[in-house]
């Protein structure tokens, strides 16, 4: 389905427009604003109309939308915009306190809010070509080691290892970290699966933590009942940027000698005290899938405070081979390495960090 912005028109734009936004949304309709306020609605039947009776595509838009039409505010309950649905209204506006146009409700989907879109306006492009033409495309090439470098940056000088996801960064995080079988990691119960299931590839038991209603994230008061000897690690999400109640959480973590693992795939961007999330646990993992802070595409990346640690986790990474000793293999490893391509769109991506969170 086409997005908000496919649906605007400003006022002051000629009829002709409205045909070209109309045919790129192939919805039918356009939304008429004027500093983000919504003026009017105009149709593809409105237009067929006007074109019948006048043949100027120069006519500001203003002067042909229909200025009676339905909306709602976008708080509306779902079930309300529901029943004004019909054959000939296919699309309501929402609008906010000061009648900004914010959204838009449709049959098929009622409230569009996407989580993030990449934003691939810088040199992306240029250091892909630059990959392709040097001929440099698999995880070997300087992208690589400058995109891990700069992330490395920006949360305090940890060790940044790079991945193909962010599911890849969890299970390489706990393959690092020796959990398996026998082991639990308690994990919040509000997630994306990829949370569990990097636990249960790993061999351990994911066990499950109500949320903290405030923040969405693992409840630092309910941790303690769930504990046992057979629990390993405490799995913190930062689940759409929010961040958990780490000090609370660091204290239960220290009293029972437990590692602390912070899946940052959605809060890339976020602090805790003025600190970047991530620099709190033994390890933190980050994902660059398509609707996250950065994107790379696919992949993922680990930080570490233990350069040991991280040092295991790129053998791991690289089929357990020893890196000083090629082809010789002191771990069962995993090919879990991002590609230069992916990298480089990574770097470009960082380069503009501060612009894309605000």
């Amino acid at each position: 389905m086409a997005l908000l912005q496919d649906f605007i028109i400003e006022e002051t734009k000629p009829v002709k427009e409205a045909l070209h936004v109309i045919n790129k949304n192939g919805c039918g309709v356009c939304f008429v604003v004027s500093s983000k306020k919504l003026k009017g609605v105009i149709t593809d039947g409105d237009l067929r109309r006007y074109l019948l009776k006048e043949s100027n595509l120069d006519c500001r838009i203003k002067n042909v939308m229909n200025k009676k039409f339905i909306y709602f505010h976008v708080q509306t309950d779902s079930s309300t915009i529901r029943e004004r649905f019909s054959d000939d209204i296919k699309f309501i506006p929402l609008v906010d306190d000061e009648f900004n146009l914010v959204d838009v409700a449709s049959a098929k989907k009622m409230h569009m809010i996407p989580v993030l879109e990449p934003d691939l306006s810088g040199n992306e492009m240029a250091y892909v070509n630059e990959c392709i033409r040097t001929n440099w495309i698999s995880s070997q090439g300087k992208f690589v080691k400058q995109f891990e470098s700069q992330f490395s940056k920006l949360h305090l000088g940890r060790h940044a290892v790079s991945v193909t996801s962010g599911t890849t960064a969890l299970h390489l995080a706990l393959k690092t970290l020796n959990i398996g079988i026998g082991d639990e990691v308690i994990i919040p119960n509000i997630t994306f699966a990829a949370c569990a299931n990097a636990v249960i590839m790993s061999g351990a038991t994911p066990v499950f933590c109500e949320i903290d209603a405030q923040t969405w994230c693992i409840s630092p008061s309910e941790i303690q009942s769930l504990l046992t000897n057979r629990t390993k690690a405490i799995m913190i999400v930062h689940l759409y940027g929010q961040v958990a109640d780490i000090d609370a959480i660091i204290k239960i973590a220290d009293q029972y000698d437990l590692f602390i693992l912070e899946d940052c795939a959605e809060a890339l961007g976020s602090k805790y005290k003025d600190q970047p999330v991530g620099t709190f646990g033994n390890i933190g993992t980050f994902s660059f899938f398509g609707n996250k802070t950065i994107s790379t595409g696919e992949g993922g990346m680990l930080i570490f405070e233990d350069e040991k640690l991280a040092k295991k986790s790129r053998i791991l990474r690289d089929h357990g081979m020893d890196p000083n000793n090629k082809y010789w293999h002191e771990y069962t490893g995993y090919n879990y390495r991002l590609t230069n391509l992916q990298a480089a769109v990574g770097l470009a991506q960082l380069e503009r960090f501060k612009n894309i969170v605000d």
